[in-house]
């Protein structure tokens, strides 16, 4: 006995937790202490169903429908479940049938509307199910259907183009328009026999209410024609909602009172007394009761861990809290000490540079009491003025008679007097960083540009004379001869003719980027990775590579009447001669990518100067090929130089340029 019981209440939990998805409905009973009215229980919010029960309520399974109701016990009396009316007012809602209304309303919403008025709503119907939009959606085509129609798969081709039908968006406005559209309630139409497909007309004898159909579904729920079962057995007819009050009063039908438990009985009060001898539940009804007891403190127990781990989630919550208000003080500290050690790295890279410059001038004190040569002190070179009115870094600069260009990466370029220090004029045109100039004596300027092009400048409208889109990559430098500009990026050099602006030929594809280009008499010479090439000018063949190996990129280049000079990416300077081609030395001291080199030459002495990342240039006595000189003005990297009448001009990142005489 105890066995079966245990498989019963087994299968009684299962129904419950089934009750928390389903819905469950509250009745009253005859001659019960209960509610006066019918109210719906509130679903369980839980991920599964814990149903509280009590000695005055136990939730039993009705076999008529999948729902379940709640009868009310007096005292723990074993009273028939009968339902009928004690006083006015009843709510019926609760216990329509859900396999009645809420699965057929989901069913039959597409078939029953029954438009109010002319029924004409041609731009409100589906071309595929020739019925009123549910949920419409615009397809790829551009026409509107049913979302369910869409997803349905029945077919693939739009019916007006033909064109391959898939979902974008909801159409809003005709949703809209539909919710506006008036309707009769369902239960107010009937089906037309006979039809295919099946249609509806307005019941004369059914719910008279029209609405709109956005509000179909509150009125329905609510409606008095629904149909429903009779809560007190499954062999009563299906009713409608308005008829129950009236059912209920004067209906014999009962339920065994251990239904809950399964027991399947339904029938009269006289057959239920026979019933209750032969119930096998009947003679177990107060062990029943005392677990039920049981269980409802099994849930009462539940229900208190329940709110222990919601406390502890909140503690768990606040704990969390502090510890990401900790994280982010300690990331706050961290970042107050990265800082620190970010200026020590800096101040000790400052006394290095001290230092450095400290060894440059006694080494230069050296020369003067003739320990390397002899310079006397009017050729140390010392800052007179600085040009200030880029808003980014400066790439290059170039001169043409009196005056001084100088591109940035504001994109434009700037015409300077070298006497006033004032800028004439700002050339705009380039849509990139102007990164690469040269002048074609005093009549043209030409610039080279990140958007890709070279752009052709007349010095005296300062006007564009024309646009050559050079490259797929940024032109990163320039040089001319003549009349042939030589143009170098990524992995490419071109020739151009100045006078045509069209392509005379381009050189064999390089290792790298191309970042300098210079010519002499006979000569040109381009920098890439770890090489320096040089092209005969004639017949624009390579004729010699000279190897930088370890320097890295060659980022800048000078040739004189003795020696072939490159600047490169390892701090190194490369020092070739220009006859024989053979490596004479390497000019160490830098620290960072050379960006620069400039050369004057004299008859006693040439002076090579170099601008680097450290924000340092440098002078080197190249007969001795020793540093003479450092100059530190600079407050960042130093990336471009020229050379006007004795005086050098020095561009850097700082937006800034520096005249040193």
């Amino acid at each position: 006995l105890k066995s079966e019981t245990r498989k019963m209440y087994t299968r009684q939990r299962s129904s419950r937790e089934d009750e928390g998805s389903s819905g469950s409905y509250t009745l009253p009973i005859a001659n019960g202490p209960g509610p006066t009215h019918y109210t719906r229980s509130p679903r369980s919010t839980r991920g599964h169903s814990r149903t509280q029960s009590n000695a005055s309520s136990i939730s039993f399974r009705s076999y008529s429908s999948d729902h379940f109701v709640t009868s009310s016990y007096s005292d723990r009396a074993c009273t028939p479940t009968n339902y009928h009316i004690q006083s006015g007012n009843v709510s019926t809602r609760s216990i329509v049938s859900p396999s009645l209304s809420r699965c057929a309303y989901d069913d039959d919403l597409r078939e029953i509307i029954v438009v109010a008025g002319d029924g004409k709503n041609e731009k409100l119907t589906c071309s595929l199910c020739v019925g009123i939009f549910r949920d419409p959606y615009i397809a790829t085509c551009g026409h509107t259907f049913c979302r369910p129609c869409l997803l349905s798969g029945k077919t693939e081709l739009c019916p007006i183009d033909g064109s391959q039908l898939s979902m974008v968006v909801r159409n809003l406005a005709v949703a809209d328009q539909v919710g506006e559209l008036l309707i009769h309630c369902r239960y107010g139409c009937r089906q037309i026999q006979g039809n295919s497909p099946v249609k509806y007309e307005v019941d004369p004898s059914g719910c008279p209410r029209i609405m709109k159909l956005g509000n179909r579904l509150e009125h329905e729920k609510e409606c008095e024609y629904a149909p429903i079962q009779c809560p007190n057995s499954s062999k009563c007819p299906v009713l409608l909602k308005k008829d129950l009050v009236e059912h209920l009063a004067s209906c014999q039908h009962v339920r065994c009172p251990h239904s809950k438990y399964n027991c399947p009985f339904e029938g009269t009060k006289e057959e239920l007394s026979a019933h209750l001898e032969s119930c096998r539940f009947e003679g177990l009804k107060d062990f029943l009761v005392r677990t039920d007891d049981h269980i409802s403190e099994l849930q009462e127990e539940l229900k208190r861990k329940d709110e222990d781990i919601v406390f502890l989630r909140s503690m768990l919550a606040s704990l969390s809290e502090k510890v990401e208000h900790m994280e982010k003080k300690n990331k706050g500290k961290m970042d107050e000490l990265e800082q620190r050690q970010n200026k020590m790295q800096k101040d000790v890279v400052d006394a290095r540079h001290g230092v450095s410059f400290v060894m440059d001038e006694l080494q230069h004190v050296q020369m003067q009491l003739g320990v390397a040569g002899t310079m006397d002190s009017q050729h140390l070179f010392k800052c007179k003025g600085t040009f200030v009115g880029h808003s980014g870094p400066v790439w290059a600069l170039c001169f043409s008679g009196d005056l001084l260009f100088s591109a940035s990466s504001d994109n434009t370029i700037k015409v300077w007097n070298i006497t006033s220090f004032k800028c004439l004029r700002t050339l705009t045109g380039h849509d990139g960083i102007v990164l690469a100039l040269c002048a074609q004596g005093e009549k043209l300027l030409i610039s080279g540009s990140a958007d890709h092009t070279i752009k052709l400048w007349n010095l005296e409208t300062f006007e564009v004379e024309a646009t050559i889109s050079a490259h797929d990559n940024p032109v990163c430098t320039l040089t001319i001869n003549g009349n042939r500009l030589y143009s170098g990026s990524l992995k490419s050099i071109k020739v151009w003719d100045t006078q045509t602006t069209k392509l005379v030929h381009a050189l064999p594809t390089q290792n790298h980027w191309v970042r300098a280009l210079i010519t002499s008499d006979k000569c040109l010479y381009s920098g890439s990775y770890q090489a320096v090439k040089v092209w005969d000018l004639a017949t624009l063949e390579c004729i010699h590579v000279l190897q930088c190996q370890g320097g890295g990129s060659v980022y800048s280049l000078a040739v004189t009447n003795e020696h072939i000079i490159c600047g490169t990416y390892e701090n190194k300077i490369y020092v070739w001669d220009v006859q024989t081609l053979e490596s004479l030395s390497e000019l160490m001291g830098h620290v960072g990518i050379i960006y620069s080199l400039q050369v004057i030459e004299a008859p006693n002495q040439t002076r090579l100067f170099s601008a680097c990342y450290d924000k340092t240039l440098r002078v080197w006595n190249m007969e001795h090929m020793t540093c003479v000189q450092t100059l530190v003005r600079h407050e960042s990297s130093v990336t471009c130089l020229a050379i006007s009448r004795g005086k050098l001009f020095s561009g850097s990142v700082d937006s800034t340029i520096k005249v040193w005489h």
